[in-house]
């Protein structure tokens, strides 16, 4: 039976994959050919095609696939909408691949062998560390389709899945003899932002952000530096008890340095 726009796949461990293939577009097709879910799901399709509507990020994903967990999971106040919005940027992009590979498979029938499969493609698209991010979005989606709506599901099929990307070691720590020999040889808004992340212990990207302003001389207890960590959202104060650490804040140029 020769279906229009169906493509087929062979993947390397010699399994056949069917395609609904439009406009440079391909969308997996669940079951064998000719099964209802299969007929199902392209008869969804050819309809979406014909209309116009058909693409990567408005195809309608019937109750209970993944792709409707999905929809549902990025307009939700404890999905997506939870994390910052750096996050929320990262984890749409992570939703598209997986809805992309496996939108139209019911959530249900998400298994340890599936969820491995799906590492494997993702990785052979994209890489590594993308492929173990599409396992947490799965992982999330999981939990989420149980806890905010209310689907009878199991044990995650996403949990205990080994991660193909491996973390990098860790830079050696300087030592004090290699941290004095950086600040005889740096200029003083160097010296100055080594000693706020050795000081402070927060992120670059809250290090590079703290003002004059952000510094409470007249705190009762001393004084002390305040945060609002970009990734937690959390305010922090952090008090500055070293002394060398304070003499630079006080001695450096507030023009050349900070904001």
């Amino acid at each position: 039976m020769k279906l229009k726009y169906v493509t087929k796949f062979r993947d390397r461990h010699g399994s056949w994959w069917q395609y609904f293939r439009y406009r440079g577009q391909k969308f997996k097709l669940p079951g064998k050919p000719t099964s209802a879910e299969f007929m199902a799901a392209y008869a969804r399709y050819l309809e979406s095609a014909e209309s116009g509507a058909l693409g990567r990020n408005n195809v309608t994903f019937l109750p209970g696939t993944i792709g409707n967990v999905i929809e549902k999971y990025l307009g939700h106040g404890l999905g997506l909408l939870q994390h910052k919005a750096a996050t929320q940027r990262a984890y749409r992009l992570y939703c598209d691949i997986v809805k992309a590979e496996i939108g139209q498979f019911k959530i249900g029938d998400l298994t340890p062998v599936a969820v491995r499969a799906l590492r494997t493609s993702v990785a052979m698209k994209h890489k590594a560390s993308v492929a173990d991010m599409a396992v947490m979005i799965c992982s999330a989606l999981w939990k989420f389709a149980i806890d905010q709506l209310n689907l009878p599901l199991g044990h995650n099929p996403a949990r205990g899945i080994s991660k193909l990307h491996k973390q990098r070691k860790l830079t050696k720590r300087w030592s004090p003899d290699v941290i004095e020999r950086f600040n005889a040889a740096a200029n003083p808004i160097a010296r100055l932002g080594l000693a706020l992340l050795l000081h402070t212990g927060q992120r670059e990207s809250d290090a590079v952000k703290m003002r004059w302003a952000d510094i409470d001389w007249r705190h009762a207890q001393g004084p002390r530096l305040h945060v609002k960590q970009r990734k937690t959202g959390e305010d922090v104060w952090i008090p500055i008890t070293d002394l060398a650490f304070r003499s630079l804040l006080e001695t450096t140029s507030r023009i050349t340095t900070l904001s």
